[in-house]
């Protein structure tokens, strides 16, 4: 069992014929792609893995993999802290052909040598744990303003609205 800071590339033939369990801390900043989509690239990600032969004699990775992102709220424009927790139940192919005849219910990778990034078996399933549209849960800014009814600013307030054609219907129904 591997525990601590995890290494970049992991043998996973090798893990699965002793089914190595992997338990650690891998930076966020190694997971390019993630980064891109958060405010902050700090922090780390907590991983528990196994590895084992599954069916058809294919390596499969199971555990879970945990981390806090900071991301923009898109009501407010603030960060917030989100919490990504993700389950990894993925094969670890190494041809397309068996890629191709996996059930729907399987995930499966294709990687080209015995010797895979582990952050590219991870990172597809963080990303795809993030929230399309990050809000804060409840509502943002302040919490009296919004009870009391007040507006935020004097500024929305007052609205008017300009309409260009409200006279044109006087000219439609004029009695001649």
């Amino acid at each position: 069992m591997l525990a601590g800071q995890l290494p970049t590339k992991v043998n996973f033939r090798q893990y699965a014929e002793s089914g190595a369990l992997l338990k650690g801390i891998i930076p966020l900043d190694r997971f390019d792609r993630l980064v891109e989509l958060v405010q902050k690239p700090y922090g780390e990600v907590s991983v528990s893995l196994g590895f084992y032969r599954g069916e058809g004699k294919h390596v499969s990775v199971k555990g879970t993999v945990e981390a806090e992102v900071q991301l923009i709220c898109q009501s407010c424009l603030e960060s917030m802290t989100f919490p990504v927790v993700c389950d990894i139940d993925v094969m670890l192919l190494e041809t397309e052909d068996a890629l191709s005849e996996l059930t729907q219910r399987e995930e499966g990778i294709l990687v080209e040598s015995p010797v895979a990034r582990l952050t590219g078996i991870l990172e597809d399933e963080l990303i795809l744990s993030l929230p399309m549209v990050s809000r804060h849960g409840g509502l943002c800014g302040d919490p009296d303003e919004y009870a009391s009814g007040e507006a935020a600013s004097d500024e929305t307030a007052e609205v008017t609205t300009h309409r260009p054609f409200e006279n044109l219907s006087s000219f439609i129904y004029k009695k001649e």
